[in-house]
């Protein structure tokens, strides 16, 4: 098969990628090392317990959010069999010496916030950081699907900083910090 384009990379990324430039007419080809597609969306058991490999929690995929945008674009999110998290507690993050376990809420103030209870003297910065995540995500036109400008991409000076920079920026509290970076 003649391909326009070859993507390697089976993950979300890849996989969207490439469905994404297939909905606009090129001919796409992925290709994936693994037996399976998915990435990080992929699970395995050992025994009678299973494991993640990492994302389970999507939170784009609420209506308005990028990847709900993007499914729809695609003309497949009345096909995903999506289950709705509890909007008071979408996931539970148990790390540290302590043993601690973070209960993280859904949506933008009430994931700020959620954390806020157990980093209180960083409430304004966590909603800072979370902010300025989102003033990030608005400089990518694919999370709006917005038409990119012909020529060269630019981005703000934080948009190239490493994550690190970015969290203590705004994230002054070092065990808080911590938090961001696992």
């Amino acid at each position: 098969m003649n391909a326009d384009i070859i993507i390697i990379g089976g993950g979300l990324g890849g996989l969207t990628t490439g469905a994404l430039l297939a909905k606009e007419g090129l001919r796409v080809i992925v290709l994936e090392k693994n037996a399976v597609i998915g990435g990080g969306l992929q699970t395995f058991r050992r025994g009678n317990i299973e494991f993640e490999t990492g994302m389970h929690i999507l939170g784009g995929f609420r209506k308005g959010g990028t990847l709900h945008r993007l499914c729809t674009y695609l003309g497949i999110i009345d096909r995903l069999r999506l289950r709705d998290v509890d909007e008071w507690c979408m996931d539970e993050i148990t790390y540290g010496e302590d043993n601690a376990t973070y209960r993280i809420a859904s949506g933008r103030q009430a994931f700020a916030e959620s954390l806020a209870v157990y980093f209180p003297k960083q409430r304004e910065q966590l909603h800072n950081y979370v902010e300025a995540l989102y003033k990030l995500t608005d400089e990518i036109d694919i999370f709006h699907l917005r038409l990119t400008s012909e020529g060269i991409v630019s981005h703000s000076e934080q948009f190239l900083w490493p994550v690190d920079k970015f969290i203590a920026h705004y994230v002054t509290d070092q065990n808080c910090a911590t938090f961001w970076r696992i």
